[in-house]
């Protein structure tokens, strides 16, 4: 029975309790990457499917105001990577933001944390691997799917219409050619992807200027176009193609994970996110400005739109040099997906969280070939089957899911110490609540304090899917003037406002890295906002992240736990 409790303790102070571990990787892979690669790396893990392919879904149901929908996505990103940014600034070694929570806020939540990136980043990678099996087929006139579809089809919602053979093998390909080459060669063709990339936007931006116009701007309302002008579908449309616009910006976080990669990683790494998601914002509201004037929102090609929308000008010499340069795009955007994640499931190995071999580093790359094979695979392996949609949506949820974790953390990391004095507590509860009247040093958290910011990061995590959830179904009767739905409206904001103002009123921790996001408004805006954005994917999505989480879960059960270098080694002190 002692023994058992012993276990049970370990297990439990491991999990939740903070620990100081060497750096993942610090001397087995090279530092061999600078800030021009770094920031490279993000761009080109961004650009890539949603910045072109889903161009014209997004001009098809949203309408010009999906420009709108671009500049706030691009903001709520921006308000992400500071997060990030600060997040990581505690740990810049090789995972990124997993190796920070492992460090600071328990092995448990660092867990899942993992479990959320590598959703994002193998979906993601899937994604591009179809945008380039889409462009290939396209370019061949659709010869591989109809032969393909000849011989099987998919009838479930949640598969393609087709293996998609071609996606799987491109896939592999790529996987091999990035295995070849150590970290420096992989970011050089990178590179020279991003820079065919970031040719294509200007090109395509330039060309189209003499084409462009304004009456595609206030079309008047018919049956293909709704209900005409800038927001021909509501305001309701620009928020919730958010949710689908998101993966356009995904991609800034696979910096992070190079952390045991870069010179001078303290100050490239934050400094590379912001520079990344400002170059991609400017890039991609630009595309969107001119995507929407020089063709109507009502006649869109939404499974080839820009090379169709090339020769609809008279532009054919674009659309073969689009039908072109983008597979050499997306192929970046592929590679800076798969990279993070090989560097993500080789610092879960070299924790214990995975089998070992994950964690075996090629002495000619001096790169984690095994956990690239991996990763690749799983890719290969959800682009032959899932389909296009959920791909995107279940890349997305991972994302928005590992970012709310993360601002949480952050939230919490900044109002607490590893030594505090308990506090006072002979003082009315209000006075505890909102800190007042205590004796003790102000500027430093106690027990008391930070026990407070916990309860109330708790309370917005666990209510704000089910606030927001409540808030869809009112919208209707909002509109309408029903009191009630007016009610819940303005206590939301009473209800968060509320809370925030008691974190604010909280002394600071002495380890905040910076005060950009010691206040507690951007993180637990980017919370609120994020839970709002996964009410947007359907059932099949939902269902798919939460088989996705149980397997994880099961994986951290029966091994992880079992094999966790950090329990290892509290078991021998």
């Amino acid at each position: 029975m002692e023994q058992q409790e012993s276990i049970l303790q370990s297990f439990m102070k491991n999990s939740f309790d903070r620990r100081v571990l060497p750096g993942v990787g610090e001397e087995l892979l090279a530092k061999e990457l600078n800030m021009f690669d770094v920031t490279f790396l993000g761009v080109g893990a961004t650009v890539g499917v949603g910045s072109f392919l889903f161009v014209g879904t997004y001009s098809a149901t949203i309408g010009p105001a999906f420009i709108l929908t671009n500049i706030f996505t691009a903001g709520l990103i921006l308000m992400s990577a500071l997060c990030y940014a600060d997040f990581i600034k505690r740990d810049n070694t090789c995972g990124g933001a997993y190796s920070a929570a492992y460090q600071h806020i328990g092995e448990v939540r660092a867990a899942f944390l993992g479990c959320f990136l590598s959703m994002e980043h193998i979906l993601g990678s899937a994604l591009a691997a179809r945008g380039i099996s889409k462009l290939i087929d396209e370019l061949f006139s659709n010869w591989f799917s109809r032969h393909i579809k000849g011989y099987m089809t998919f009838t479930s919602p949640f598969f393609y219409l087709y293996p998609d053979v071609v996606g799987c093998i491109i896939s592999l390909c790529a996987l091999g050619l990035v295995s070849l080459f150590n970290v420096k060669k992989v970011s050089t063709i990178n590179n020279c992807c991003c820079m065919t990339n970031l040719g294509l936007y200007i090109l395509i931006t330039l060309v189209s200027g003499s084409n462009l116009n304004f009456d595609n701007w206030n079309l008047p309302p018919s049956e293909e176009c709704g209900q005409g002008g800038f927001l021909p579908y509501g305001l309701g449309s620009v928020f919730r193609g958010m949710s689908k616009v998101y993966i356009s910006y995904l991609g800034f976080d696979g910096i992070a994970n190079a952390g045991s990669e870069i010179r001078d990683p303290q100050r490239t790494i934050p400094l590379s996110m912001v520079v990344a998601v400002i170059i991609v914002t400017v890039l991609f509201t630009l595309n969107s400005f001119t995507y929407t004037l020089v063709w109507s929102y009502c006649d869109q090609d939404i499974d080839d739109p820009i090379p169709q929308i090339m020769q609809n000008i008279g532009l054919d010499i674009m659309k073969w040099i689009t039908s072109v340069g983008l597979p050499i795009t997306m192929l970046g955007n592929f590679i800076c997906n798969t990279y993070p994640l090989s560097r993500l499931l080789y610092a879960m190995a070299e924790d214990g969280l995975l089998c070992a071999y994950l964690a075996k580093v090629d002495q000619k790359t001096k790169s984690p070939a095994h956990a690239l094979y991996t990763a690749g695979s799983f890719s290969a392996l959800c682009v032959l089957f899932y389909s296009t949609e959920h791909l995107l949506e279940l890349s997305c949820l991972g994302a928005l899911s590992a970012y709310s974790a993360i601002c949480y953390s952050l939230v919490y990391l900044s109002y607490t110490d590893e030594v505090m004095e308990y506090g006072e507590t002979e003082r009315p509860i209000l006075w505890i609540i909102f800190n007042k009247g205590n004796n003790l040093r102000r500027n430093c958290p106690t027990v008391i304090s930070s026990s407070i910011v916990r309860i109330c990061c708790w309370v917005i995590v666990s209510t704000s899917f089910p606030y927001f959830l409540i808030l869809k179904l009112a919208y209707p009767e909002l509109i309408r003037g029903d009191p009630l739905a007016v009610f819940a409206y303005i206590g939301f904001f009473l209800l968060y406002g509320t809370i925030m103002y008691i974190i604010r009123c909280q002394p600071l921790g002495s380890s905040v890295p910076t005060k950009r996001t010691s206040s507690p408004l951007i993180p637990v805006t980017v919370i609120l906002i994020n839970s709002y954005l996964s009410l947007e994917y359907d059932i099949y999505t939902w269902m798919f992240g939460i088989i996705w989480v149980i397997v994880a879960a099961v994986i951290y059960v029966l091994y992880g736990v079992w094999n966790s270098k950090a329990r290892k080694q509290s078991i021998m002190i």
